[in-house]
């Protein structure tokens, strides 16, 4: 995390799944004036959030059904993921891709890259990501923000006694 945090100056987040929610353990945030806030502690919805993509992705489908039973898929932004089928797209994309993107789905202008950390028998256990403004967190830069946040937890996945 403190890596992310030194290469970028974004805010790194550590997040787990609790009660249909993404809760917060662990925060570094930029030292940019403008920047992605949040507290350990703070609980984000699982649908607009790159931490919640990852965390969900590979629950199977009893974990979306608790999901659209609890909180469902409000809109948070002009982006954000309201349908079921919508979501389970972008749930497989992550399977397939391995990350997770916030694309300004819970705000406007933020833009999150998120990797699942996985446990030594491979089930995802937390989650990593970098947060920033969208012109900072661009697209152009995202393929090497995207290598750096996979990376990274694949670093903390071997440290839970992962193996690839």
């Amino acid at each position: 995390m403190a890596t992310l945090n030194a290469t970028f100056n974004e805010t790194v987040h550590l997040g787990v799944l609790m009660d249909s929610e993404v809760v917060h353990i662990a925060v570094i945030p930029s030292t940019h004036a403008l920047k992605m806030a949040s507290e350990v502690g703070e609980r984000a919805l699982v649908h607009v959030s790159s931490l919640g993509k990852c965390l969900i992705a590979w629950e199977g489908p009893q974990a979306l059904d608790l999901l659209l039973a609890g909180p469902g898929l409000p809109p948070v932004s002009y982006r954000s993921i309201t349908t079921r089928a919508a979501f389970e797209a972008e749930l497989a994309k992550v399977r397939i891709q391995g990350f997770a993107l916030d694309d300004q789905e819970s705000l406007e202008g933020l833009r999150c890259v998120g990797a699942p950390i996985r446990a030594a028998g491979g089930a995802v256990v937390g989650a990593i990501s970098m947060s920033g403004p969208a012109d900072r967190v661009s697209e152009a830069r995202l393929p090497e923000i995207t290598e750096a946040v996979r990376r990274a937890a694949a670093q903390i996945s071997q440290l839970c006694g992962f193996k690839r």
